[in-house]
């Protein structure tokens, strides 16, 4: 027997115009099909990718490098969400205030990172998505997106080790790292200690989109040295995991 709830909002419906009926219908259709969805915060859905391997940990420990938003084009949001936490690196000038709001969990760094301590030049994009310390892929930037500088910064550099000697808690090992700095990914892979923190998987940026050129790529050769196997790859992260 029909309740009454459901009479009302049948009788409800029928006195609409058909537009908006069409338009109820329509909503009620998103409605049912967004059960469904997979959602995604990485760019490319990089941590669907990775939640293949991890599976449903629920306690896991992070390290973003290059985290550029907490929720924006992020490898670890989803992961937060699901009660993992972790420390978030970003070298922009107040990056980590919307960290501290929104992912107070985390620990958040605001620093450069490099293989050695010096002051760099880090050049600054109306869409911070494309900040770098490279003036090389700065320069790509504007010539082949049509990225707008707005300024550049002379910062100070920390290597990775440094940092996760400082911050990393006692006793916590990290499950996956990701690295996505604009061009200077290797030289901060270079800077960490290996013997002491070696992550389970890790997600690398890199400009090469064809699978078939992997093995070419010295950062590919670096972390194959290290003990690492490439195991997937979205157009622009490679993905590791550790022997």
């Amino acid at each position: 027997m029909e309740s009454w709830k459901s009479r009302i909002k049948r009788g409800i419906v029928r006195c609409l115009p058909s537009s908006i009926k069409d338009f109820i219908g329509e909503e009620l259709k998103m409605s049912d099909s967004c059960k469904y969805q997979n959602k995604s915060y990485s760019q490319e859905g990089e941590d669907l990718v990775l939640s293949r391997f991890i599976k449903y940990k629920t306690n896991g420990f992070y390290v973003d490098i290059g985290a550029h938003h907490p929720l924006r084009f992020s490898n670890t949001y989803r992961f937060y969400l699901n009660g993992w936490n972790g420390i978030n690196i970003d070298a922009m000038p107040g990056s980590m205030s919307v960290f501290n709001q929104l992912r107070p969990r985390d620990i958040n760094i605001e620093t450069p990172l490099y293989i050695t301590q010096k002051k760099l030049q880090y050049y600054i994009f109306s869409d911070p998505a494309f900040n770098t310390l490279s003036e090389k892929v700065a320069n790509e930037h504007i010539d082949k997106h049509g990225a707008i500088l707005i300024r550049q910064e002379t910062l100070q550099t920390k290597r990775l080790d440094e940092i996760l000697s400082e911050y990393l808690p006692h006793n916590n090992t990290i499950d996956f790292m990701s690295i996505d700095i604009e061009g200077l990914e290797l030289p901060v892979l270079q800077s960490n200690d290996w013997l002491r923190y070696k992550p389970e998987y890790l997600l690398v940026e890199t400009f090469v989109s064809s699978i078939l050129e992997i093995d070419k790529l010295e950062i590919h050769q670096y972390l194959s040295n290290l003990g690492y196997i490439f195991i997937a790859k979205t157009y622009n992260t490679l993905f590791y995991q550790r022997q």
